[in-house]
């Protein structure tokens, strides 16, 4: 068979670019739609694709083929449609989540009518946001801190409370080793039965798998840091067994903070004084009146024992104040009123002056707890703190601090000068102070008001994460 010329097959390439219905096959025109040859040639080719375009099967074949690309476009643009809305319902769940406004709020009408008139968008029931996107918002969060920590080793920290429902709450949160500064990230909140070394060490392990869900890397977990406890120290003392690289570091502001409660004991005029002070200001709005009348000065800090630094702050505000408040008390009726009685009794006694007086060589510890609490702090950095306190200490303070620090299970082989250069590299920024899990507390604090008490702790756990992550 002769060869078909170039002049012909370039009319027969004008026509396939100008009709996409048509192709060229081994050098002859075909109708796709009809799966048809054209037969082309010089004289009448043209006049043949023509009468082929206006048959009855190709014409038949061409609405088929509009009416099909017009389902597609209503298919793919109602998908588009879903995904929107899809979007809006996830961002919205997260909207609120990471605000701490509760989902039943969206049940308002004032607000929905807000939305729709703003949004054009009717506001999903909190039911839906609840169980068809939290948890894949949760995952997603997950899924990030798992790309932040990637192949890098890795620190935790770890604490247990009790909330307002008197359940064991354990948080652990974790951040990476990788020689630069690095925001702990929450990672689990679990609900234990009872606070002992074993249920410690299995929610930690679960926490691990959560990071890991391919199968936990032991040998990347190079610190834990945790508060004092007598249950923590023996829980990671078990986890060494299978976390072969484990250091377990005590918090260092804890520690400091211990020192302070030791001051505190020494010191019991003063201690009772402060207390006395407290009862007759507390329940009282009348005395809070003649309080500022009177001294012309603000109400003294509230104590607080167990958070750290606060009893020192009181004191050091007596101390300043202390003979202005001497008047307000004088003037005080006593009656029935024994914490009135006890500080009256108090304020004739040298003693207590005396001991607000050895207080006041203390003032800078608060401080110093607060610098401990900073965020990306170098360990060198934080162990001069530590070493700057330590100088400000004397006599039973300072054997207190030395004990501390003795106890506390590695510090001393976390930060050993024989330690690998790659070591102290990864770990320059490493935290020595639990600070971060007491401020993911205070988030589930928030989260679980009195009006939220019927909330799911499974959905505990994806709020707090959520909230607590939310600068990832």
């Amino acid at each position: 068979m002769p060869k078909i010329g170039e002049s012909l097959i370039s009319k027969m390439k004008m026509i396939v670019k100008n009709d996409q219905n048509f192709c060229l096959s081994d050098e002859k025109l075909m109708c796709n739609l009809c799966s048809m040859i054209i037969n082309f040639d010089h004289k009448h080719g043209k006049s043949r694709v023509n009468e082929h375009i206006y048959s009855g099967k190709h014409q038949k074949m061409m609405k088929s083929k509009s009416k099909q690309s017009s389902i597609f476009n209503i298919i793919e643009e109602a998908a588009n449609k879903q995904q929107d809305i899809d979007q809006f319902k996830s961002d919205l769940a997260e909207a609120f989540i990471v605000s701490n406004i509760p989902l039943e709020k969206l049940n308002n009408e004032t607000l929905k009518n807000f939305f729709f008139k703003y949004t054009k968008r009717n506001v999903p029931k909190p039911s839906t946001l609840r169980n068809s996107y939290i948890q894949h918002l949760y995952e997603q969060k997950l899924q990030k801190i798992r790309q932040e920590i990637g192949e890098n080793n890795v620190y935790f920290i770890i604490d247990d409370t009790t909330d307002s429902l008197n359940r064991y709450v354990f948080n652990c949160l974790v951040g990476k080793l990788d020689g630069k500064p690095s925001n702990p990230m929450l990672l689990s909140t679990k609900f234990l039965e009872n606070v002992n070394h074993s249920t410690i060490i299995q929610a930690f392990n679960n926490s691990c798998q959560l990071l890991w869900p391919n199968g936990v890397k032991y040998d990347d977990v190079l610190l834990v840091v945790s508060d004092q406890a007598s249950t923590m120290v023996k829980a990671m003392k078990g986890a060494k067994s299978l976390f072969p690289r484990l250091h377990h570091v005590t918090c260092l502001a804890h520690c400091v903070h211990r020192v302070c409660e030791t001051i505190r004991n020494h010191n019991e005029e003063a201690d009772e004084f402060i207390s006395a002070m407290k009862k007759i200001l507390r329940k009282s709005p009348l005395r809070r009146q003649q309080f500022k009348s009177i001294c012309n000065i603000k109400l003294p800090p509230k104590p607080v024992i167990t958070r750290w630094g606060t009893w020192l702050e009181s004191a050091f505000y007596y101390i300043d104040n202390f003979q202005t408040i001497c008047n307000f008390i004088e003037k005080l009726k006593s009656k029935e009123n024994n914490a009135i009685k006890k500080a009256k009794k108090l304020i004739k006694s040298q003693e207590v002056e005396n001991q607000l007086l050895i207080l006041h060589i203390f003032r800078s510890l608060p401080e110093k707890i607060t610098k401990l609490e900073t965020k990306s702090l170098t360990i060198d950095q934080q162990l001069n703190i530590i070493e700057d306190i330590r100088e400000g200490l004397t006599d039973f303070a300072l054997e207190k601090l030395n004990n501390n620090l003795k106890k506390n299970p590695d510090f001393d082989r976390f930060i050993s000068k024989n330690n690998s250069l790659e070591f102290k590299l990864k770990t320059m920024y490493a935290p020595l102070a639990s600070v971060d899990v007491e401020r993911s507390f205070s988030t589930y604090k928030h989260i679980l008001s009195d009006r939220r008490y019927n909330l799911l702790e499974t959905n505990i756990e994806k709020y707090i994460v959520l909230q607590f992550n939310q600068s990832l």
